[in-house]
């Protein structure tokens, strides 16, 4: 049976500006700890940095040699998942069927803008996702963010039409 415990989903550390998930995948030797902020991500196995070329972090496997593993953050939510041997381990849990709603919320404008609406609704969805995975934001922050990202994209999509026509008035 896989050995995929994950101990903390995501612990926010405010003094380090990171997230850290620690967890333990079948076949890899030891404890796994990925810290990770927006731009940057970083993987030790027992405490030693993992080296890493690309997308890929070559970790030393339970009989003693080293393989590829890697770690990236995959739809529908953006939350990491760790591949090993073609085996994905989710790292992070599942949202509510409430923040997948709040996430979506700018993606009505592909309906509405058309190609412009769909740049700016999925760049929108990205944001969301992103605060909505950041442990200090509670419910109402969540929600609260997900209104202003929203409000912003319709904003941004409808500017131009709105300036085109102030300007040929």
């Amino acid at each position: 049976m896989a050995d995929h415990t994950i101990r903390h989903f995501s612990q926010h550390d405010p003094a380090m500006k990171k997230d850290t998930v620690d967890f333990r995948i079948e076949g890899v030797a030891g404890e796994l700890r990925m810290d990770y902020d927006l731009l940057c991500k970083r993987l030790f196995q027992d405490g030693r940095e993992v080296e890493r070329k690309g997308n890929n972090f070559y970790v030393t496997t339970a009989g003693g040699g080293r393989e590829k593993m890697k770690v990236m953050r995959l739809s529908p939510d953006f939350g990491y998942t760790a591949i090993f041997r073609k085996t994905k381990t989710p790292l992070e849990a599942r949202l509510a069927t409430w923040q997948y709603l709040l996430g979506i919320m700018p993606l009505a404008l592909v309906a509405a803008g058309g190609f412009l609406g769909a740049v700016i609704g999925i760049c929108g969805t990205v944001v969301i996702y992103s605060a909505i995975r950041t442990p200090k934001n509670n419910a109402l922050a969540q929600v609260a963010i997900a209104l202003g990202v929203s409000a912003l994209c319709a904003a941004v999509c409808f500017a131009p039409v709105v300036l085109m026509h102030l300007l040929t008035a």
